[in-house]
């Protein structure tokens, strides 16, 4: 399929939110799931299977960041920079429909994303138990970060802590999106403590991470350091 019919194939694309999950989102764990609506078509696999080609080039490992180890390589430039351009903003219009306008919730900041990422998790052959560990994101990343499998298990957890109490399971099937609470959605400081599991199957797992980002001078900064970004 040439891009004129995959942006046709993002534009159909209808996603519906997880009963309760508004509530779970904003009260609750702070995480929960948009489904695509109806089985993936052949379209749709193309589609998916477009974004895949991505990972066969320019991927880098991803850096430790303070105690937080990253068994995963990314990327942030696209080949097909078009494509990734409309389906960024058609998981925008996604969310302000399907999850704030649909919920009578008020977002707190433009739905306009200021980083898309590619994330690449492998089989691991390390002792570690997780693919990246229990953590909380960066005040930096606001009010949602959204999480689109594309392939493998989601093997999303949140727990209460870092040492994993009252650990609950994301579940997510491939092109299902993952919301997470960021920094300061609904007014809220707090972010979910959340990681991914050891990654056991040989495929492994990918998928496209999308933040907003803080016009907070100092949350920028830290995050340029944290990240090395320069």
């Amino acid at each position: 399929m040439n891009n004129k019919d995959l942006i046709t194939t993002i534009s159909s694309l209808d996603y519906e939110l997880d009963k309760g999950g508004i509530g779970e989102l904003i009260f609750g764990s702070g995480v929960t799931t948009l489904r695509l609506v109806g089985k993936a078509s052949l379209d749709i696999e193309a589609l998916r299977l477009q974004i895949l080609n991505e990972k066969s080039s320019g991927m880098t490992l991803s850096p430790t960041v303070g105690d937080i180890y990253q068994d995963f390589y990314q990327k942030v430039s696209f080949k097909n920079q078009e494509l990734l351009n409309a389906f960024t903003l058609k998981i925008a219009d996604i969310i302000k429909t399907k999850l704030y306008e649909a919920n009578n919730v008020q977002s707190n900041v433009p739905i306009v994303f200021d980083s898309v990422i590619i994330q690449h998790y492998p089989h691991s052959t390390s002792d570690h138990l997780y693919a990246i560990p229990p953590h909380y994101d960066h005040k930096g990343f606001v009010e949602l970060v959204i999480i689109l499998l594309l392939e493998g298990e989601s093997l999303f957890y949140t727990a209460k802590d870092k040492e994993g109490k009252e650990e609950r399971v994301i579940d997510a099937n491939p092109m299902d999106i993952i919301v997470m609470r960021g920094y300061q959605f609904q007014g809220k400081d707090e972010r979910p403590v959340h990681y991914v599991k050891k990654i056991t199957s040989l495929s492994g797992r990918t998928s496209l991470s999308f933040r907003i980002y803080s016009k907070n001078e100092e949350h920028l900064a830290s995050i340029r350091k944290a990240f090395s970004v320069t």
